[in-house]
């Protein structure tokens, strides 16, 4: 059984806590948000929306410049941030977790490059693009990481805010649509789908860490009733994981057959249990 491991900004929350970086803006949308000028928000997604407004109206600019504007702040304050962590050598990442004999893929919902760039120290390859789509990811010690939200090196890759959320259905919805045409092409060897994110979420057993799974997350939601539909027909699909009871696990359970790794409420003890189950 392989495991496509879903890696939220928790995996930083973790490894940072106790130190100078806590509050980093690695660690949450909320400490990005505050990081880039926002002043208050309920919502993340709108939070940042009424941040591009603001910019707009304040440096008279249209809109789309303005949201240009703040990715390049975003992928800037990201990569800063990530240079000091990486070069701190008393901070540490759970990297034995991937495990390229149990995981096959890592969904990162981050922007940053700080697990690839740990996992190969500082010397990431190059994008590859899957044949007949433009899902594109990194294979590293054998395990493809892809970033379905974009990330730091392409600034206007990033997907954040309301109107990115929503142009991304579409996209995801082409990945559907080319999964569909490979099973029917292939007879159902799932063998030989051609890898996206999205095949990775529909075909294997997943565990989503350092990741509350918000209904924000329209794109993973969408791809998640998708894998259900997918497998409604034969009544089971593979199962879902999560790190202990809290988190995604309160948003998952009833909709999934959700598992999870650990019964401790704690995160030391949660992380340490998934080192065990995926090595």
């Amino acid at each position: 059984m392989k495991y496509t491991l879903i890696i939220g900004a928790g995996i930083h929350a973790q490894a940072l806590k106790g130190s100078s970086y806590s509050s980093a803006a690695l660690a949450s949308w909320h400490n990005l948000l505050l990081a880039i000028g926002a002043e208050s928000f309920n919502n993340p997604l709108l939070g940042f929306e009424s941040l591009v407004i603001k910019k707009a109206k304040d440096e008279k600019i249209a809109a789309y410049k303005a949201e240009q504007n703040l990715l390049k702040k975003i992928a800037e304050t990201l990569e800063a941030e990530q240079t000091k962590i990486i070069n701190d050598i008393n901070i540490e990442y759970p990297l034995s977790i991937f495990n390229p004999e149990k995981v096959s893929d890592v969904i990162i919902l981050n922007f940053d490059l700080v697990i690839e760039k740990l996992l190969t120290k500082g010397n990431i390859p190059k994008l590859e693009k899957s044949p007949h789509n433009d899902s594109t990811y990194r294979t590293i010690n054998g395990i493809r990481f892809w970033h379905p939200h974009g990330c730091i090196e392409d600034s206007y890759s990033i997907e954040f805010g309301i109107r990115k959320y929503g142009k991304n259905l579409k996209d995801i919805e082409a990945l559907r649509t080319l999964y569909k045409m490979d099973e029917r092409n292939e007879e159902y060897d799932l063998t030989k789908i051609q890898a996206t994110w999205y095949s990775a979420i529909l075909q294997n057993s997943l565990v989503f860490a350092g990741t509350g799974l918000s209904f924000d997350e329209w794109g993973l939601w969408f791809a998640l009733t998708s894998r259900k539909r997918n497998f409604a027909q034969k009544g089971e699909e593979p199962p879902v994981y999560t790190l202990n009871k809290k988190d995604a696990f309160c948003n998952l359970y009833g909709f999934s057959h959700t598992k999870a790794i650990s019964e401790q409420d704690d995160y030391d003890q949660s992380w340490q249990s998934l080192i065990e189950f995926l090595n």
